[in-house]
């Protein structure tokens, strides 16, 4: 373990990595209660700390001592604690001791059955043989584990990470794996007969004809690592199915059931989804362009407005409200679309067409928009460029960003001197030190927004109850001093 930094003098003077600085920092004042997660503490001397009831999710704790260290109540889940210094002294919850001596002792053979082992990184971990039965490792990290032979009947391992993990002639009879990550894991020999794998990634995984695994998914294992071109995957249940980014064109999925299946990012452009169920299904981000859906097709009203949009255009219609968050709207025609309100938030823009669309209120953050082919009016594009990319010290003074959502973005020491800012909504906005001199902030919402050494001289706020032009100040927030002038427009 490293330099022992008890009893240390260091000052603000002292030139010291930040990570030795917080070593140094819980050696000698404690982290009692402080939020310490995916910090890097590898190799660090921490004998005799006090991380009661800590937060180290995540933390590396790779070589460290923890010699007499009390760690009662600590968050350890996902920390890595492969080689770190832990004896008798040290006082750790059961659970964290039982992790730790498995990462470092093994526990192969082991009789671990109904142990909570819930979030622990297993990493590399030798369970192999060993009794896991009705263990709660949901949301364990188990990647490159040897669970060779192990004894998996009815355990937990929802959102499990068993990456290139070596389950060969292991049993999951009836096991839960909903969102378990099993990409590369060797299922050779392995049982999981009535095993829940709902949402499972199984890209990679080798599984072979010794594999006892039931037909759906061993169905959705061939679609994922085969591909479905020229499959009839008409009526098939591939309910629950993780078919993320899977190409599907012009697949017949007639009568098929994707209900709550992850179909985000895949290719479903030509697709016959006609009587195809899809309800609570994932399209984030799926290509839905020329499916064959009609009437028939049970599908969520978010994606059969999308898959409206992209097919069948929806140039001067009314998406006012719409939730098209993470929508595919690549090519789409928008021209002159009313999206007032609506959420874009996610959604990918690239070659789609928005010239003279209503976007007042709209939510652009992170949508995807492509500089030389999105054709979007000026005023909107630089919406987008500020909630997605952010404006920290940009010059935008004098522009129209009126009822413009702005809300969370970054406009750290940004001039926006003369702009127009009426109506738009900044709620938690940060404006620390910008320059709104003569803004126009009639109507704005500027609730939790952060007002730090902002320049408001001069800038336009009306305080009367109405719905249009009342501004929104941060609670406790004083106007006293600031050069702001109240103006109210006259009711028509």
């Amino acid at each position: 373990s490293g330099a022992d930094l008890r009893g240390a003098n260091i000052t603000d003077t002292t030139e010291i990595d930040p990570k030795w600085r917080l070593v140094w920092e819980i050696a000698n004042e404690g982290a009692e209660g402080k939020d310490l997660r995916d910090k890097d503490l590898s190799g660090a001397n921490l004998t005799g700390a006090n991380l009661i009831t800590a937060t180290l999710a995540g933390a590396d704790l790779r070589g460290a001592s923890l010699i007499s260290a009390t760690l009662s109540g600590a968050d350890l889940r996902g920390a890595d604690l492969h080689e770190a210094e832990i004896d008798d002294t040290t006082k750790i919850d059961d659970r964290w001791r039982l992790v730790w001596g498995i990462v470092n002792q093994g526990a192969a053979g082991q009789d671990l059955s109904e142990q909570d082992l819930s979030g622990a990184n297993l990493t590399e971990a030798d369970l192999s043989g060993a009794n896991l039965t009705e263990a709660d490792l949901s949301e364990t990290t188990l990647s490159n584990a040897e669970l060779i032979g192990t004894n998996l009947v009815a355990a937990n391992l929802s959102s499990a990470n068993l990456s290139h993990a070596n389950l060969s002639g292991a049993s999951l009879i009836s096991a839960t794996l909903t969102g378990a990550n099993l990409s590369g894991a060797d299922l050779i020999s392995t049982t999981l007969t009535a095993a829940d794998l709902t949402g499972a990634d199984l890209r990679g995984a080798n599984i072979t004809d010794t594999t006892k695994i039931d037909l759906k998914w061993h169905l959705v294992w061939e679609i994922v690592n085969q591909g479905a071109e020229g499959r009839d995957l008409s009526g098939a249940n591939l309910t629950g199915a993780n078919l993320r980014g899977q190409t599907l064109t012009e697949v017949d999925l007639t009568g098929a059931d994707l209900s709550q299946a992850n179909l985000s990012g895949a290719s479903l452009s030509g697709a016959s989804l006609i009587s195809a169920t899809l309800s609570g299904a994932d399209l984030r981000g799926a290509e839905l362009n020329e499916a064959d859906i009609d009437d028939t097709t049970k599908i969520d009203d978010k994606w059969r407005t999308v898959w409206e949009i992209v097919t069948l255009g929806a140039e001067g219609q009314d998406l006012s409200e719409q939730d098209l968050s993470g929508a595919n709207l690549n090519g789409a025609n928008l021209i002159t679309a009313t999206l007032t309100g609506a959420d874009l938030s996610g959604a990918s823009l690239i070659s789609a067409t928005l010239t003279g669309a209503d976007l007042r209120g709209a939510k652009l953050h992170k949508a995807r928009i492509d500089e030389a082919n999105t054709q979007i009016d000026d005023k909107w594009r630089t919406v987008w460029e500020i909630v997605t990319l952010g404006a920290e010290g940009q010059d935008l003074s004098g522009a129209n960003l009126a009822e413009a959502d702005l809300s969370g973005a970054s406009l750290i020491s940004a001039t926006l001197a003369g702009a127009d800012l009426g109506r738009a909504d900044l709620h938690g906005a940060d404006l620390s030190q910008a320059n709104l001199r003569d803004a126009d902030l009639r109507g704005a919402n500027l609730l939790g927004a952060d007002l730090a050494e902002t320049d408001l001289e001069g800038a336009l706020y009306c305080l009367e109850e109405h719905d249009l032009v009342t501004t929104v100040f941060p609670e406790g927030f004083s106007r006293q001093g600031k050069g702001m002038i109240e103006d109210c427009p006259v009711p028509e």
